[in-house]
Protein backbone atom coordinates (compact mmCIF):
# COMPACT_ATOMS: atom_id res chain seq x y z
CA UNK A 1 0.00 0.00 0.00
CA UNK A 2 1.17 3.23 -0.74
CA UNK A 3 1.02 6.38 1.72
CA UNK A 4 -1.37 7.54 -0.37
CA UNK A 5 -3.92 4.90 0.04
CA UNK A 6 -2.86 4.59 3.88
CA UNK A 7 -4.14 8.29 4.31
CA UNK A 8 -7.70 7.75 2.14
CA UNK A 9 -8.22 4.82 4.59
CA UNK A 10 -7.29 6.39 7.81
CA UNK A 11 -9.35 9.42 6.19
CA UNK A 12 -12.79 6.79 5.33
CA UNK A 13 -12.16 5.70 8.95
CA UNK A 14 -11.79 8.55 10.43
CA UNK A 15 -14.90 10.20 9.05
CA UNK A 16 -17.17 6.52 9.98
CA UNK A 17 -16.23 7.96 13.66
CA UNK A 18 -17.64 11.37 13.06
CA UNK A 19 -20.49 10.42 11.62
CA UNK A 20 -21.16 7.36 14.37
CA UNK A 21 -20.24 10.11 17.06
CA UNK A 22 -22.75 12.67 15.51
CA UNK A 23 -25.39 10.43 14.93
CA UNK A 24 -24.61 8.29 17.79
CA UNK A 25 -23.86 10.14 21.19
CA UNK A 26 -24.41 13.35 20.41
CA UNK A 27 -27.87 13.25 19.10
CA UNK A 28 -29.22 12.00 22.48
CA UNK A 29 -26.53 14.17 24.33
CA UNK A 30 -27.82 17.69 23.47
CA UNK A 31 -31.17 16.17 23.56
CA UNK A 32 -30.97 15.09 27.00
CA UNK A 33 -28.80 18.28 27.52
CA UNK A 34 -31.71 20.41 25.98
CA UNK A 35 -34.32 19.05 28.33
CA UNK A 36 -32.15 19.48 31.45
CA UNK A 37 -32.49 23.05 30.54
CA UNK A 38 -35.94 23.04 30.25
CA UNK A 39 -36.82 21.52 33.05
CA UNK A 40 -35.00 23.92 34.98
CA UNK A 41 -37.12 26.65 33.13
CA UNK A 42 -40.41 24.84 34.29
CA UNK A 43 -38.90 24.20 37.88
CA UNK A 44 -38.87 28.03 37.72
CA UNK A 45 -42.02 29.20 36.28
CA UNK A 46 -43.35 26.49 39.60
CA UNK A 47 -41.28 27.79 42.17
CA UNK A 48 -42.91 31.72 40.80
CA UNK A 49 -46.42 29.82 41.31
CA UNK A 50 -44.91 28.11 44.53
CA UNK A 51 -44.40 31.50 46.28
CA UNK A 52 -47.50 32.60 45.27
CA UNK A 53 -46.94 35.60 42.65
CA UNK A 54 -48.60 32.94 40.00
CA UNK A 55 -51.88 30.65 41.12
CA UNK A 56 -51.30 26.96 39.76
CA UNK A 57 -54.80 26.90 38.68
CA UNK A 58 -54.19 29.62 36.60
CA UNK A 59 -55.06 29.36 32.86
CA UNK A 60 -51.72 31.24 32.17
CA UNK A 61 -49.67 29.21 34.19
CA UNK A 62 -50.90 26.31 32.45
CA UNK A 63 -50.24 27.21 29.21
CA UNK A 64 -46.81 27.76 29.73
CA UNK A 65 -46.44 24.52 31.54
CA UNK A 66 -48.34 22.57 29.01
CA UNK A 67 -45.83 24.06 26.57
CA UNK A 68 -43.19 23.23 28.25
CA UNK A 69 -43.89 19.89 29.17
CA UNK A 70 -44.79 19.33 25.24
CA UNK A 71 -41.00 20.95 24.54
CA UNK A 72 -39.67 18.18 26.93
CA UNK A 73 -41.43 15.05 25.22
CA UNK A 74 -41.18 16.66 22.41
CA UNK A 75 -37.32 17.85 22.47
CA UNK A 76 -35.92 14.25 20.67
CA UNK A 77 -38.07 15.68 17.46
CA UNK A 78 -36.70 18.90 16.85
CA UNK A 79 -34.62 18.62 14.10
CA UNK A 80 -33.66 20.88 10.87
CA UNK A 81 -35.39 18.09 8.25
CA UNK A 82 -38.37 18.39 9.71
CA UNK A 83 -38.28 22.08 10.47
CA UNK A 84 -37.82 22.41 6.47
CA UNK A 85 -40.36 19.94 5.73
CA UNK A 86 -42.89 21.84 8.42
CA UNK A 87 -42.35 25.31 6.88
CA UNK A 88 -42.54 23.83 3.08
CA UNK A 89 -46.15 21.90 4.36
CA UNK A 90 -47.28 23.95 7.37
CA UNK A 91 -48.83 22.70 10.12
CA UNK A 92 -52.13 22.88 11.58
CA UNK A 93 -51.88 22.90 15.22
CA UNK A 94 -55.35 20.78 16.39
CA UNK A 95 -54.25 21.87 20.26
CA UNK A 96 -55.31 25.61 19.86
CA UNK A 97 -51.91 26.83 21.09
CA UNK A 98 -50.08 28.68 19.33
CA UNK A 99 -46.82 30.87 20.25
CA UNK A 100 -48.78 33.96 20.19
CA UNK A 101 -51.80 32.53 22.44
CA UNK A 102 -49.01 32.03 24.95
CA UNK A 103 -46.60 35.30 24.72
CA UNK A 104 -50.83 37.10 25.19
CA UNK A 105 -51.19 34.76 28.20
CA UNK A 106 -47.44 36.10 29.43
CA UNK A 107 -48.11 39.96 28.78
CA UNK A 108 -51.62 39.18 30.64
CA UNK A 109 -49.72 38.36 33.98
CA UNK A 110 -50.67 41.24 36.54
CA UNK A 111 -46.99 41.44 38.80
CA UNK A 112 -44.23 42.84 36.10
CA UNK A 113 -41.92 41.12 38.16
CA UNK A 114 -43.68 37.49 37.74
CA UNK A 115 -44.20 38.12 33.94
CA UNK A 116 -40.64 38.83 33.45
CA UNK A 117 -39.57 36.19 35.23
CA UNK A 118 -42.09 33.88 33.13
CA UNK A 119 -41.23 35.69 29.90
CA UNK A 120 -37.53 34.84 30.68
CA UNK A 121 -38.09 31.42 31.39
CA UNK A 122 -40.53 30.77 27.82
CA UNK A 123 -37.64 33.09 25.16
CA UNK A 124 -34.44 30.60 27.27
CA UNK A 125 -36.91 27.57 26.75
CA UNK A 126 -37.52 29.10 22.57
CA UNK A 127 -33.64 30.00 22.35
CA UNK A 128 -32.78 26.05 23.84
CA UNK A 129 -34.99 24.63 20.78
CA UNK A 130 -32.98 26.47 18.55
CA UNK A 131 -30.11 25.65 19.72
CA UNK A 132 -31.07 21.97 20.09
CA UNK A 133 -31.44 22.06 16.14
CA UNK A 134 -28.51 23.89 15.41
CA UNK A 135 -26.45 21.21 17.66
CA UNK A 136 -28.03 17.94 15.74
CA UNK A 137 -27.32 18.62 12.23
CA UNK A 138 -23.65 18.75 10.98
CA UNK A 139 -24.37 21.15 8.34
CA UNK A 140 -26.13 24.24 10.84
CA UNK A 141 -23.43 23.28 13.36
CA UNK A 142 -20.98 24.13 10.71
CA UNK A 143 -22.98 27.06 9.41
CA UNK A 144 -23.63 28.36 12.84
CA UNK A 145 -20.10 28.07 13.38
CA UNK A 146 -19.19 30.12 10.15
CA UNK A 147 -21.43 32.42 10.67
CA UNK A 148 -20.44 33.60 14.41
CA UNK A 149 -16.54 33.49 12.77
CA UNK A 150 -17.62 36.48 10.26
CA UNK A 151 -20.20 37.89 12.77
CA UNK A 152 -22.87 37.81 11.52
CA UNK A 153 -25.21 35.33 13.51
CA UNK A 154 -26.64 39.06 15.44
CA UNK A 155 -28.56 39.98 11.48
CA UNK A 156 -28.79 36.23 10.83
CA UNK A 157 -30.60 35.49 14.19
CA UNK A 158 -33.02 38.14 13.89
CA UNK A 159 -34.03 37.74 10.00
CA UNK A 160 -34.74 33.75 10.58
CA UNK A 161 -35.06 32.98 14.06
CA UNK A 162 -39.00 33.93 14.33
CA UNK A 163 -39.97 31.93 11.33
CA UNK A 164 -37.87 28.83 12.71
CA UNK A 165 -39.28 29.79 16.26
CA UNK A 166 -43.13 29.74 14.96
CA UNK A 167 -43.00 26.44 13.21
CA UNK A 168 -41.56 24.41 16.02
CA UNK A 169 -44.23 25.81 18.54
CA UNK A 170 -46.76 25.01 16.33
CA UNK A 171 -44.85 21.68 15.58
CA UNK A 172 -44.78 20.99 19.04
CA UNK A 173 -48.40 22.08 20.08
CA UNK A 174 -49.38 19.44 17.01
CA UNK A 175 -47.12 17.06 18.22
CA UNK A 176 -48.05 17.68 21.89
CA UNK A 177 -51.76 17.03 21.76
Amino acid sequence: MTEFNLFAVEGVLWLGVIILVVYGPWQRLCVDYARDIIFEQRDRVFDVAASGHLQFGDARYEKVRAQMNAMIRMAHCITAPRLVLLIAYGTQSRAGTSRNDIWDSIKQIPEEETRTIVADAMSRVEMTAIHLMIARSPILLLLYGLAKAFGKISQMRKMIGDTVVETLEQAIAYEAR
